[in-house]
């Protein structure tokens, strides 16, 4: 009885013990099916992520971020913004206008096409995909950049400094906040906006819009438009563009434009002759240090501008003086002078 007992215990943790082998080598077998299946499977996944997740988006003037972590596989079109890329990039981005910056945890699966701006990468930075770069600064530019060419994190789109000289716009300068006289009243430029991506960009556009107000007259605008493409480092050769409703002179060269507002509000006093000018010009312009040249073509019509009785801090009877009538100005036209100064 002892013995039937004894046999049946052996034959029970046999069993067991075989069960048990079994189960881990089953497990081992099923685990090494599993590892090899799973790439295939993760692939396909990724491939299912991809076709779900891929959208088209554009983006204006403003910058655009791809944080670390984070895998974008969006078609992106950033027009006047800038491209910061600290995860991956497996879809296709294009920046008009805009820089890239590539960080130390960037990785490009994909493409990014550049036009009109610089790329910035850091050495550490990996390059599966491409980079296709359209530059004007250095002449007419295009560079492709493949995997093989960024082993060793080359970073040749760094930018160079430019003088200060080259970060305001002669073309379209800046007006005065503040404008005083006895054509156009008072006349507040309350906005001015440059848009050059902080002097980085080649590409530059300008606008500027003032309100006029005089006594007894309805408020009026004046206001210009400008779109630049410069060439060379420091900008010496401008290429441009503008729409524009301003109050012309050919007077300028009597008195600076602040002086002849204050001398206006103290005394009554204006040393301007205008005439209203709206239309639009396109030309050409070379900025060799003090040397600037420009030519230009365009058309504008042309009106004349009333005399207001406008108020001065002294001598508030003095009589002011009206413009050249229109019909003169004509003539002048006609005579080889041109009726502004621009």
């Amino acid at each position: 009885m002892k013995l039937l007992i004894l046999l049946g215990l052996v034959l029970t943790i046999s069993l067991s013990g075989q069960d048990s082998t079994d189960y881990e080598a089953n497990e081992f077998q099923n685990d090494n099916s599993e590892y090899r299946e799973e790439p295939n499977h993760d692939e396909d996944n990724d491939w299912d992520t991809e076709d779900q997740a891929v959208t088209d988006e554009i983006i204006f003037y403003k910058d655009h971020i791809i944080p670390s972590g984070e895998i974008s596989y969006d078609n992106i079109r950033i027009i006047g913004g800038d491209l910061i890329v600290d995860g991956v990039v497996k879809g296709k981005i294009t920046l008009i206008g805009g820089d890239v910056r590539l960080n130390e945890s960037a990785v490009l699966d994909g493409q990014i096409v550049v036009v009109g701006g610089n790329v910035q990468k850091h050495k550490n930075a990996v390059i599966n995909g491409k980079i296709i770069q359209s530059n004007l600064q250095e002449g007419l530019l295009y560079r492709e950049t493949d995997p093989e060419e960024n082993i060793q994190g080359s970073s040749d789109f760094e930018l160079e400094n430019r003088s200060e000289r080259a970060r305001k716009s002669w073309i379209h300068p800046e007006a005065p906040t503040f404008v005083y006289n006895r054509n156009e009243g008072l006349l507040l430029n309350v906005y001015h906006k440059r848009w050059d991506r902080r002097s980085l960009s080649s590409f530059r556009i300008s606008s500027s819009f003032g309100v006029r107000m005089k006594p007894d007259h309805t408020p009026d605008y004046a206001g210009k438009l400008t779109m630049e493409r410069t060439f060379g480092l420091n900008r010496n050769i401008t290429v441009f563009g503008s729409g524009y409703k301003e109050a012309q002179t050919d007077d300028s060269y009597r008195l600076p434009l602040n002086e002849n507002s204050w001398a206006s509000v103290l005394g009554r006093q204006d040393f301007y002759d205008r005439w209203d000018e709206t239309g639009w010009e396109a030309g050409i312009g070379l900025d060799i240090s003090r040397l600037k040249i420009k030519a230009q073509y365009g058309e504008a019509s042309h009106d004349s501008i009333s005399t207001a009785d406008i108020w001065s801090l002294f001598e508030k009877n003095r009589t002011l003086r009206h413009n050249i009538p229109m019909s003169r100005l004509d003539k002048v036209c006609d005579g080889n002078r041109q009726p502004r100064n621009r």
